[in-house]
């Protein structure tokens, strides 16, 4: 906020109080972008710094410390401790007294020979410091801790790396020596122009203060010099990937994300585009002529896009939209087209949004209660269908069971034989029961033969065929109610035999099992 990026939201009318004593809750703070934040964002690394380095060197707090762990740290809290300022700019005075190559150490006693170095060149600090007989300061665990803290601040933003200063921490020195946390809460630089250079752009705040508009200066070219100039290209490969190398520019980050998915960074960043990311930049607005010819303006030393990377994108393109998706909740149907147009154009309807997908159909965003109740209101008289009961998922109850055959105890193997009466006994029917059609390949004669589920198969080891209605087993068993028997063969394959009834005039198949 102090940067000039956000800003607080229009106040809002506090909640009335709920009893008559009771006090009205405070209104919540709530912070949203400034209108300088879309520029700041579309800027370069170094510009995008520059209003957060000179807003952390001159806020009075230092942010990432808070004294009683136990407790919560409170978000969006008013900056209050006078003494971080100074704190902050003896910290950074006494690090550029270092020489060239050598930095502080991570230890206890670095940090407390930084805070007295520190103390010397702000005398106010003097006054939480003590010393005893053998100089060692007491008294100072609490400054300790939020000088460890300025320091990790420092290095999270460049300022501090190794225990020394960096080019871009020197500048920021001499702007604090310039006195620019005398300003406060102006910021000097926050207005400045984050896509600018040099002296230009620095804002009309710093018009009528030479010396901290040279401060600033110096501080955006060190931010320039330690971070490069982004990227516009990229080098489009067959393999439907596109690399940058280094931080690439917003505008092309954009358009990239746009096309593709991130599949790593590092020192350089690298999109996959793919059909469904394609669909997804054809969705949000973006044509295929637009996405080529982007790309292509952005493809590195203007060398023509891979073929397989247009390839995709126009086969995505020519499918893209064939189908749609429509919302709709119910449906108003009526074989009157000309009434169908008139309640397309009914004044009173418009809250159903209704649209016309065929001559006589019209889609509603209403639900059918709502819809029936608008048209009944609109003059209308539809007719209230029942909602159609859904699918049973209970099985239909099975029909009366029939009659099993007799048990069959399994006799020993045997050979099968023919009767000797006769080589083939003709079937004969039970004269209490309809006589079925016989199999002609795969159709029947008729249709008083049941279908092939009623079909009863039998299997028995036939030891003898005494007649007709009766099988006998080698272990003389017998199955009653057969009409008639058919031997195909011998094999250890069993046969059905489709042609035959049990006692009940029921058909059955009766398969022998070869011994």
């Amino acid at each position: 906020m102090n940067a000039g990026l956000a800003a607080p939201q229009d106040e809002e009318p506090a909640p009335a109080a709920r009893g008559r004593n009771s006090k009205a809750p405070k209104p919540s703070a709530r912070l949203l972008p400034s209108d300088r934040y879309d520029a700041w964002a579309a800027a370069p690394a170094a510009g995008k710094l520059l209003p957060l380095l000179a807003g952390w060197a001159v806020v009075p707090e230092v942010l990432s410390h808070w004294p009683d762990p136990d407790e919560t740290p409170v978000a969006l809290i008013s900056p209050q401790d006078e003494e971080a300022v100074t704190l902050r700019t003896g910290v950074l005075r006494a690090l550029a007294t270092l020489p060239d190559g050598q930095g502080l150490t991570g230890e206890a006693q670095g940090h407390a020979e930084l805070l007295a170095l520190a103390a010397w060149f702000r005398p106010a600090l003097r006054a939480h410091l003590a010393g005893d007989s053998t100089g060692t300061l007491t008294g100072a665990d609490e400054l300790l801790d939020r000088l460890a803290a300025t320091l990790e601040e420092a290095a999270l933003l460049g300022v501090v790396a190794h225990g020394a200063l960096t080019p871009v921490g020197r500048a920021l020195c001499r702007l604090l020596e310039a006195g620019a946390a005398h300003h406060y809460p102006a910021v000097p630089g926050a207005g400045a122009d984050p896509a600018a250079r040099g002296s230009e752009g620095l804002g009309e705040d710093l018009t009528t203060r030479p010396a901290l508009a040279q401060t600033v200066t110096a501080l955006r070219e060190a931010l320039y010099a330690a971070l490069p100039a982004p990227s516009g290209t990229a080098r489009f490969q067959s393999d439907l990937t596109a690399t940058v190398t280094g931080a690439p520019a917003p505008a092309l980050a954009d358009l990239l994300s746009a096309v593709g998915d991130i599949e790593s960074e590092g020192h350089a960043v690298v999109w996959r585009i793919t059909a469904a990311s394609v669909r997804r930049a054809l969705d949000s607005g973006w044509s295929a002529d637009e996405l080529l010819d982007r790309l292509t303006a952005a493809s590195e030393r203007g060398t023509p896009l891979p073929q397989p990377l247009a390839y995709t994108i126009k086969d995505t393109a020519r499918t893209h939209g064939q189908l749609k998706v429509v919302r709709s909740v119910c449906c108003i149907r009526s074989d009157d087209t000309g009434l169908i147009a008139e309640v397309a154009q009914a004044r009173g309807l418009t809250k159903l949004r209704l649209r016309r997908i065929a001559p006589t159909v019209l889609i509603s965003t209403a639900p059918p209660e709502d819809t029936l109740t608008a048209l009944r209101a609109a003059g209308y008289a539809p007719p209230k269908r029942p909602r159609p009961a859904p699918p049973s998922s209970i099985a239909p109850p099975p029909t009366a069971r029939r009659a099993s055959c007799p048990p069959w105890t399994r006799p020993t193997p045997c050979t099968a034989s023919r009767s000797a009466a006769s080589p083939r006994a003709p079937a004969r029917w039970p004269p209490h029961s309809p006589r079925p059609a016989r199999r002609r390949g795969s159709d029947l004669d008729d249709g008083t033969r049941p279908p092939h589920s009623a079909v009863r198969s039998i299997g028995v080891e036939v030891s003898t065929v005494t007649g007709p209605g009766e099988l006998r087993g080698g272990g003389g068993g017998a199955v009653h109610g057969i009409d008639g028997v058919h031997v195909l063969s011998r094999g250890a394959v069993p046969f059905a035999v489709p042609d035959f009834a049990d006692g009940n005039g029921r058909p059955c198949r009766v398969a022998r099992l070869p011994g």
